[in-house]
């Protein structure tokens, strides 16, 4: 990943030491045999040439590889000035002939997109890769130019920003990239909250004293009734009812009138 390669290759077996001999020549890896390659946002340019007196004449592929399923692979955003050499995205043994894929695919899928000289001095491929890769996962990687001076892309932060002004490329400055990590909210309790405790108001019931009032007090007139001796009664109690009834006649008086016994 961000990478830049400008060097010229050559590639080729002269000896042979297995039974089918292979050989493989890429900008950034020739030979990979797992699912978790990555090759991303890198420039490749520069010579491809076979070795004189080379044994194996297999087509050149962006890389070479065995059993491992080439189209896993993570590959996108390369850029290559390669003049049309490339003609397979992988190549493998005959016994694994489903990893022989043609560079189409490469160019379908975005894995790799053939550029210019011209295209690389004008700063667009630069802006291009700076848009893809974002620099990186920690954002320490990104691509500068300066335009005029320097004719590709490269890594070294000592050269200028490069700004797409309308699809003309100027140099500027380079905007502050901010870095977000998003973290798994903490986990808040919710602070405990005692029901507020109302009591409920004690309401007295007036006390309302009723007024006593004192009946008045009427003395019944007191009427001494007339003296008559009643005349004896012989034994039993027939004297005593006589004088209860003449007793009971008089208002307001209590008679008790008790019976006396007689031997």
């Amino acid at each position: 990943e961000f990478s830049v390669s400008t060097g010229n290759i050559t590639y080729g077996r002269t000896a042979s030491n297995a039974a089918s001999v292979l050989d493989y020549a890429s900008y950034f890896i020739a030979y990979t045999n797992t699912t978790s390659t990555t090759i991303c946002y890198n420039i490749g340019m520069g010579e491809i040439k076979r070795v004189d007196g080379a044994l194996s004449t297999n087509p050149l592929s962006f890389f070479g590889c065995s059993s491992a399923d080439a189209t896993l692979y993570t590959i996108s955003d390369n850029y290559i000035v390669d003049n049309g050499l490339f003609t397979h995205y992988s190549c493998a043994a005959a016994d694994y002939a489903q990893n022989i894929i043609e560079f189409s695919f490469a160019l379908e899928n975005g894995c790799v997109t053939r550029t210019t000289l011209e295209e690389l001095k004008s700063g667009k491929i630069c802006v291009a890769l700076n848009n893809a890769g974002q620099g990186g996962e920690d954002s320490k990687y990104w691509f500068y130019q300066t335009l005029g001076t320097d004719d590709i892309p490269t890594v070294n932060a000592e050269s200028k920003w490069v700004l797409d002004n309308n699809g003309t490329y100027v140099n500027g400055e380079k905007p502050e990239v901010v870095v977000t990590t998003t973290e798994a909210p903490a986990t808040t309790e919710a602070p405990e909250t005692e029901a507020p405790t109302t009591d409920a108001p004690v309401t007295e019931a007036p006390t309302t004293d009723a007024p006593t009032t004192d009946a008045p007090t009427t003395d019944a007139p007191t009427t001494n009734a007339p003296t008559t001796e009643a005349p004896k009664a012989e034994g039993g109690c027939g004297g005593f009812v006589a004088l209860g009834i003449v007793a009971c006649m008089i208002p307001a008086a209590v008679v008790i009138c008790s019976k006396k016994k007689q031997d």
